[in-house]
């Protein structure tokens, strides 16, 4: 079946925030593919050009997405009016653990209130990787999370979209106790070609010189 189409009849039925969610992340991965496919693009642009494109890919699969003010600027918001269903995304530049870690902290702090009414609280933490290695930094990222106060009680799982390259933490949220699963996803866009004609060319020369 057509993507697109499966997506708008998954969406039609949704009964549930679990359903509400597992269609938002199919989108969401079908967006961070089209951004890994053509990272050649888009690789001298800043972490909230990229955000944009997950944005628009969004919208024209027909979500509500925009960027949005709720104890903070977030970067990623969606709802879903119909079912009155909604999540928030935090999305950074990889450039070391602590910047992901105050990532995490942005989201689960001051973005999420945990005070979700209908069960588990749900939200992403989506960080775009411009260095060789995806695995060994994805690997640290976890390492860090498992280790800061604010994810009390965290237990780790597989993520069975993008493992290796993301997983799944849920921890106790700080101000409600409630449980909270965060998604983290690494998006590789490393552009680093090492053939004679990618290295002359234009976009080339400008890589080397940044």
């Amino acid at each position: 079946m057509d993507d697109m189409l499966a997506g708008y009849l998954a969406r039609l039925a949704v009964n549930s925030y679990e359903d509400f969610v597992r269609n938002l992340y199919d989108q969401i991965h079908r967006s961070i593919n089209s951004l890994e496919n053509y990272k050649h693009y888009i690789e001298h642009e800043g972490e909230d050009a990229t955000t944009a494109r997950i944005i628009m890919f969004l919208e024209g699969a027909g979500l509500k997405a925009r960027q949005q003010a709720a104890g903070g600027n977030v970067d990623i918001y969606v709802d879903d009016l119909t079912n009155n269903f909604k999540w928030i995304g935090e999305a950074k530049k990889y450039e070391s653990v602590t910047n992901i870690a105050e990532g995490f902290k942005q989201l689960v702090t001051r973005y999420a209130s945990g005070k979700d009414k209908k069960g588990k609280g749900y939200g992403a933490l989506i960080a775009y990787l411009r260095r060789p290695n995806t695995i060994h930094h994805v690997d640290a990222w976890k390492d860090t999370i498992a280790k800061l106060p604010e994810a009390t009680n965290v237990r780790f799982s597989e993520c069975q979209r993008m493992a290796p390259f993301a997983f799944l933490s849920e921890h106790d949220h700080q101000e409600t106790n409630c449980s909270y699963e965060t998604w983290h996803v690494c998006v590789q866009l490393l552009v680093d070609p090492k053939d004679k004609s990618g290295i002359e060319s234009k976009a080339g020369k400008k890589r080397r010189a940044a």
